[in-house]
């Protein structure tokens, strides 16, 4: 097993914005929240309002108490029903079901058992064999009256795409507010849309053992996700594995997959992070709107390479 890649920094900044930009920021079980937006024609007052309120729903879809989305779905995870559950946790179900048909399975809901085995150590080949095979066995099943049900042994596991959906529901709850431009930062994964009144908002990657060398993405509204071969990193969710074979692949170091959603973005870095460069490419032929923006390590230093959506935004800057 090749040795882990060392950590990849990566930050948002605001190039040269004024003081209509509002900075609001949090720590929701473990995932580093941040919240910048513009006011625009919004009073003081409504303004403030608004993004208290998206950082709130921000700690209710993260934090995981018992009567969230997610915590129904880790109820399900043990009692696995059929149980009726919340309008929310069926759309985080649906969400899975989709993107997991969208990926031709390669987006992967069901590798609960195989993230912990890969947190508690290397797992040897047949215990690693044995729990590919429970996964491959299991399904969600949805029905009518938002009635929910795991068929099959497998765990299911929706970090980072339940990170995803509250980025989007948040980025919904401010643009129907009123509110002209901003970005909200969960972990890796970002969204953002309109303009501030001056500069640009901007994600920057560093590459890693470089301190003088980084990429800047300047995207169009929607969102970015970034998924990097880091188990120690604090949003690290677990460390990918193919569903073929299930092996770590470590042949790419950084993955940054552009959506016009956060949940999509999430679903689709991940499932690029497992593939091979051809067939990342197939895939995003047959996803048209994805744009892609890798970082491979190779014997001199680090090949930057982007799709045709996201490569107008993309740049290399030296400090």
């Amino acid at each position: 097993m090749k040795a882990t890649i060392v950590a990849v920094l990566i930050m948002l900044i605001i190039s040269g914005c004024g003081d209509d930009v509002l900075h609001r920021e949090a720590v929701y079980n473990g995932i580093a929240v941040n919240l910048q937006t513009a006011k625009g024609m919004l009073s003081g007052s409504k303004y403030s309002e608004l993004c208290d309120q998206a950082m709130k729903l921000m700690r209710e879809r993260l934090e995981l108490p018992d009567n969230s989305a997610y915590g129904e779905i880790k109820r399900l995870n043990k009692d696995r029903g059929p149980t009726e559950v919340s309008t929310e946790a069926y759309q985080l179900l649906q969400l899975a079901q989709q993107y997991h048909k969208e990926t031709s399975g390669m987006w992967d809901y069901r590798l609960g058992q195989i993230e912990q085995m890969w947190m508690n150590g290397d797992p040897d080949d047949d215990a690693l064999s044995g729990a590919m095979g429970t996964a491959r066995q299991t399904r969600i099943v949805l029905s009518d009256g938002n009635c929910a049900a795991i068929e099959g042994d497998g765990i299911l596991s929706l970090r980072r795409l339940v990170i995803g959906w509250a980025v989007d529901t948040a980025a919904e709850l401010l643009i129907n507010g009123g509110v002209e431009s901003g970005m909200i930062a969960a972990g890796t994964v970002h969204r953002c849309w309109g303009k501030p009144e001056t500069g640009v908002w901007t994600v920057n990657i560093n590459l890693p053992d470089n301190d003088s060398t980084y990429y800047t993405i300047k995207p169009a509204a929607g969102a970015l996700c970034v998924v990097s071969d880091e188990a120690s990193s604090p949003d690290s969710l677990f460390r990918m594995v193919d569903v073929n074979d299930g092996y770590l692949l470590v042949d790419k170091s950084i993955v940054t997959a552009w959506s016009p959603t956060a949940a999509q973005a999430a679903a689709f870095a991940e499932t690029m992070y497992v593939m091979g460069r051809q067939q990342m490419y197939a895939f995003l032929r047959s996803q048209d709107s994805v744009g892609m923006f890798i970082l491979y390590p190779d014997e001199i230093g680090y090949l930057g390479e982007s799709n045709n959506i996201i490569a107008p935004w993309v740049s290399i800057q030296t400090k």
